[in-house]
């Protein structure tokens, strides 16, 4: 079998000339495939807390612990082959006559996540032991407001260290080698003043494979940057008629200003591999302030 990892270039620097794996070189680049021959799945659990609403406070918790694997993640039909180093690329696959080489996590997948919201309406006004006795001056004022809010916090989902040699077709990045490597090696951390994920001494660990070979690490063998965030809303109603009321709010997005890092530079041959830099993936706090006149 000629089924190798090496590419066109690969071939011409051996002198084999640039269609030496390539069977049917008139027909390169010259056809999509699209089959049926992808598999995935799917475990997880579940845990969720709820309080209703009472004495003022509502507010709900809930967990997953999941674990999602596929042979790529994206739908074939409606999405163009990703080709390079480009984190979808690695769905493409690397023998055709062996799917199980991109079997790996999915690119969408985290394996904890934790999602919360709540619902505060503030000890202020009629029947509140601050206030219980006010004039209807005061009451307007005082009473009718309620903060909100909702907060994600998961781990981050996985992604592949590319090797610099491409498979025969030319599109996808071979994985690298890494020695002692694990999933969980890399962080988001601050060197020299700039923003990496792998340390000098992790980023001596990694190698091309050999010629026609993919490295150990595979397909979404590293996992990125996990985040969090929290958005909030502050909101007071004023009754001016049986009928009608003034409501003011605040919606305030990415509450505590935390940023969400992307993934590394992902390629081995590039001057800057393992580097996060300024790449996020959340947006900055927002304010956004309204006012409604419900009749």
């Amino acid at each position: 079998s000629r089924r190798v990892v090496g590419g066109r270039g690969q071939a011409e620097a051996a002198g084999l000339g640039p269609y030496f794996f390539l069977p049917y070189p008139q027909f390169a680049n010259g056809m999509n495939v699209i089959d049926s021959n992808d598999f995935s799945t799917y475990n997880a659990a579940q845990v969720q807390f709820l309080k209703r609403m009472s004495s003022g406070w509502e507010y709900q918790i809930s967990y997953t612990f999941a674990k999602s694997l596929d042979t790529r993640s994206y739908d074939p039909a409606f999405t163009v082959v990703p080709a390079g180093a480009a984190q979808t690329a690695t769905g493409v696959p690397f023998d055709i006559y062996n799917r199980r080489l991109n079997y790996a996590p999915s690119d969408f997948d985290r394996r904890h996540v934790v999602q919360t919201y709540w619902v505060w309406e503030l000890p202020f006004g009629r029947g509140r032991r601050f206030l219980s006795n006010p004039s209807g001056l005061v009451q307007r004022l005082a009473g009718g407001w309620q903060l909100t809010g909702f907060g994600t916090f998961q781990s981050g989902r996985p992604f592949t260290v590319f090797s610099g040699f491409l498979n025969f077709f030319n599109t996808v990045g071979a994985p690298a080698n890494c020695n002692g490597c694990t999933p969980d090696m890399g962080k988001v951390q601050d060197i020299d003043g700039i923003k990496w994920f792998f340390t000098p001494d992790q980023r001596a660990r990694f190698s091309n494979p050999d010629m026609g070979q993919l490295g150990n690490t595979g397909r979404n063998f590293f996992r990125g940057p996990g985040g969090w965030g929290v958005d909030m809303a502050i909101l007071k109603r004023t009754t001016l008629t049986e009928r009608t009321n003034l409501e003011l709010r605040a919606d305030i997005t990415n509450v505590f200003n935390h940023p969400i890092f992307g993934f590394p530079t992902a390629s081995v041959s590039s001057e800057i591999f393992g580097r996060i830099r300024d790449s996020v993936i959340s947006g900055s706090r927002k304010i956004q302030v309204g006012a409604k006149l419900n009749f």
